[in-house]
Formats: C-alpha cells, sequence, structure tokens
C-alpha cells in the first residue's frame, strides 16, 4: 500500500476526526490547539493530501526521466514555468538546474546537463512551431473546416494519417514500446530548392504533426502581430502537437526513395505524393 491511489482508498472510508487522529499517531501533525497557525482549514481533502504526500512511494529520477516522452508534446511546449518567453528578462527566478562547479555525483552531473539540454530544445522547437503556424494563417471555412490561407517552407497539410502498429509495453512500462503510422502529404505547391528539402527528408529526420482548429473565420480580419509579441496555441489554434522519426519514405507508387540500386544509383521518387513511415 504505497501508491496515491491505494492510499485514498483506505482514507475515504475514514471520518475527517479519525483521519485527524491518524495525521497526529503518525507525526504529520501536532495535536489541535498546536496548529492554530495553519490558515487553511482542515477538511478531508487536505488531510488526505498531507497523508499521501509522506508516505506514497516516490520515483526515481531515473523512472522520470524513463517515462519522459522522446519529443515534447504541446502540455511541455506551453508551460511558461519551464520554457519562460522570449522576453523574460531576469526578473524572477527560473526553476533551472545550475551548472556550477560542485556535483553531488557524476549521474548528477549527467542530469542537469539532460534537463538543460531539453528545455533549450523544447524552446526552438515551440519558437519554430510558433513561426510555421502564424504563417500558414488557419482560418474557419465555411462548412467548419479548418483551411490554411498562408504559406510556410516546411509545413504542409496531411493527406492522410493510419496508425499501423501499436507494439505492448516493455516489462515494467506503461507506454507502448513503439507506435508506427504512416503519414501522406502532397508536395505539388513546392518548387526548386523548397522541393529539394522536401525530398531529402530520409532515416531518422523528426517531424512534428500538429492539430489545428482555426478560430477566426476567412472574412474576419486579424491584426498583424509581431512574433516577438506572446502568441499563445489558443490564438493559434494549436490543439496537440506530436513528434516522431522517419523510417522510410514512398513515393506514389510505394518504391522506397533513398536506396542505392543494383547499378549504384539511388532511387529517385515518382510523382508528388510522399508516405513517410
Amino acid at each position: 500500500m504505497n501508491t496515491r491511489e491505494s492510499i485514498l482508498k483506505h482514507l475515504q472510508k475514514l471520518p475527517v476526526t479519525k483521519l485527524r487522529q491518524l495525521c497526529e499517531r503518525v507525526g504529520i501533525l501536532g495535536k489541535k490547539g498546536d496548529t492554530s497557525f495553519l490558515e487553511v482549514p482542515e477538511t478531508k481533502k487536505f488531510l488526505s493530501e498531507i497523508f499521501v504526500s509522506s508516505f506514497e512511494k516516490r520515483k526515481s529520477q531515473r523512472q522520470e526521466v524513463s517515462a519522459l516522452p522522446l519529443y515534447p508534446s504541446e502540455d511541455i511546449l506551453w508551460d511558461m514555468n519551464l520554457v519562460p518567453e522570449i522576453n523574460y528578462h531576469g526578473n524572477e527566478v527560473l526553476a533551472l538546474p545550475k551548472l556550477n562547479l560542485q556535483f553531488l555525483t557524476i549521474y548528477d552531473y549527467l542530469l542537469r546537463n539532460f534537463n538543460l539540454f531539453r528545455l533549450e530544445s523544447t524552446y526552438e522547437i515551440r519558437e519554430d512551431i510558433k513561426n510555421v503556424v502564424y504563417r500558414l494563417k488557419p482560418r474557419v471555412a465555411g462548412n467548419g473546416e479548418t483551411v490554411f490561407t498562408g504559406w510556410a517552407k516546411m509545413a504542409v497539410p496531411i493527406k492522410n494519417f493510419s496508425i499501423t502498429k501499436v507494439k505492448k509495453p516493455k516489462i515494467g512500462e506503461i507506454k507502448p514500446a513503439e507506435v508506427s503510422a504512416e503519414v501522406t502529404v502532397d508536395l505539388a505547391p513546392f518548387q526548386t530548392r523548397v522541393r529539394e528539402d522536401w525530398e531529402n527528408i530520409r532515416e531518422h529526420d523528426v517531424l512534428f504533426l500538429l492539430c489545428v482548429e482555426a478560430k477566426h473565420g476567412l472574412e474576419e480580419k486579424v491584426k498583424e502581430r509581431s512574433m516577438k509579441q506572446k502568441l499563445n496555441p489558443k490564438e493559434l489554434g494549436i490543439k496537440y502537437v506530436r513528434g516522431c522519426e522517419v523510417r522510410v519514405v514512398l513515393d506514389e507508387e510505394k518504391n522506397k526513395i533513398g536506396e542505392r540500386k543494383k547499378d549504384g544509383s539511388v532511387s529517385v521518387g515518382v510523382g508528388d505524393m510522399r508516405t513517410y513511415k
């Protein structure tokens, strides 16, 4: 009985008076007359949270790192407590690990570097996503669907998306070991150098999939805003963000692009449709 759910399940059966006595006996709270400094009313929910926070099993840092997603999602990208805006002037203290000259262990040093690198990468990804969606100018059409009235170099609407495989979690984990999907896009709008950049996407490249629901209609006038100003996901219409790694690139005829043929040449894609696996 060391998880939050199991502890709360047993505490729900106790009245507030019994729960208060239990907290006293285990040394969490003093006697009733010694806690007059507490301004929070001692409700059942409050006492339960105190008990749980004192006796639930803590996750190790290794478990917390292993549970992190490989790529930042919308929850992390727009958490201003973790990743502040660009207009941060140093007026407040940020809860970030410091790289000074003293460390507890080599593991502590590596963990601090990992957290700082992760937050720095998250900030750069967030700024790129904001810039791209802002340039795409999503708007609500007459039928209620989202259309893009702008243009961005490295962004394209998804023509088809399907999940092909979901592997079971590994022993001791709760998340799927692997999720495979197919993403089909149309590269017809791109020409010359921009088209070359899209054609150069190969194995191990990282893409980000966005779910955008526009907030403004086609006829609605929207004030132009500088990217230096705050643009939150609600204004941009960003609902979900997921990262993925490319394994295979297929052309319209489902041939693999980038593979070397028997004569030594590299296969080139046919048509404008590309499928990323």
